[in-house]
Formats: structure tokens, C-alpha cells, sequence
């Protein structure tokens, strides 16, 4: 008959087994996650969590192997111990891995978004220039589309052309 020491031993190593099974597949979808920042934070705070349950874990199961009457059952566990640190160490170093790649990916997708909108401006701007002298309605068109982006009224733009002052003339 197993003693009441072993089935806590035994169910906490299972505790140990389904945390770091949880650990990993969330490191897959941090290192699957396409953004945004609020969703990868999300997936960093349950991981966080995840890893301070199986870190208590851990310590119940070294402390179990202290309370060990046989030295071997003691030697066991501790060898247990060791393989589920070094384990959570192997997880850790996953974890940092998968976030330094989905801040990468997501980086660069909102550098690619910020440069396409560029590209787009710069393309509308030398086309309205390039159409004809009407500079003043071509500043007024790029306004008005500025306020379309950030979704606000747009002002009445008017400009006036004004002759260049003399310089002797203060």
C-alpha cells in the first residue's frame, strides 16, 4: 500500500507536469501571436502566473524530499526537483525567446503600416503637385485627408499667396 507521503508526492509531480504543459503552449502563442501589444501583455501576465504556481510547486516538491525517512526516496526526489528547475529554466529562456520574436513581428508590421502610409502620402503629394500650380488647393486636399485618417472635421483651410517682402524695408 502506498503511504500518504508518496500519493502527494506523486500529485504534485503531476501538478508540476500539467504547469509546464500549460507554460509551453502559451509560449506557442506568444511566439504565434500577431499583435496587438494589449494581446501579447495578456498572454505574458497568464504565463507569469503560470510560472509562479509551478515555482511553488517545485519548492512543495523539495520540501517533500527533505521529509523523506529513506535516503533513497529522498535522492529521488531531489533528482526530481533539479529536472523540473532546470526544466522551468529551459521554459524561461523559451518564454524571453518568444516574446523577443512577437515584439519583432509585431514592430515591424507597424513599421511596414507606418512606411506604406507614407509611401501613399508622398505618392498623392507629388501627383497633386506635379498636376498643376494650384498649391493652395492641393495643402487644403492633404489636410482634408489628414482629418479622414484621425476621423475628425477638418478645419477651412485658406491660404494666401503674398508677395515676397523686400528685404531693405523693415
Amino acid at each position: 500500500m502506498a503511504s500518504s507521503s508518496d500519493v502527494h508526492v506523486r500529485i504534485c509531480g503531476q501538478e508540476i507536469i500539467k504547469y509546464d504543459l500549460e507554460i509551453k503552449a502559451l509560449v506557442q502563442d506568444i511566439r504565434d501571436c500577431p499583435g496587438p501589444q494589449s494581446t501579447l501583455m495578456e498572454l505574458n501576465s497568464q504565463v507569469k502566473e503560470k510560472f509562479n504556481r509551478l515555482r511553488l510547486r517545485i519548492q512543495d516538491l523539495e520540501q517533500m524530499a527533505r521529509e523523506q525517512d529513506r535516503e533513497t526516496d529522498r535522492l529521488a526526489i531531489q533528482a526530481e526537483t533539479e529536472s523540473q528547475r532546470r526544466q522551468m529554466l529551459s521554459n524561461q529562456t523559451a518564454w524571453r525567446k518568444a516574446n523577443l520574436a512577437c515584439k519583432l513581428a509585431i514592430d515591424n508590421t507597424e513599421k511596414n503600416e507606418l512606411l506604406h502610409g507614407r509611401e501613399n502620402q508622398t505618392t498623392r503629394q507629388s501627383l497633386q503637385v506635379s498636376s498643376g500650380p494650384e498649391v493652395p488647393s492641393c495643402t487644403a486636399l492633404l489636410v482634408r485627408r489628414e482629418c479622414a485618417w484621425t476621423r475628425i472635421e477638418p478645419p477651412e483651410v485658406r491660404i494666401e499667396l503674398q508677395p515676397p517682402r523686400e528685404q531693405g524695408s523693415n
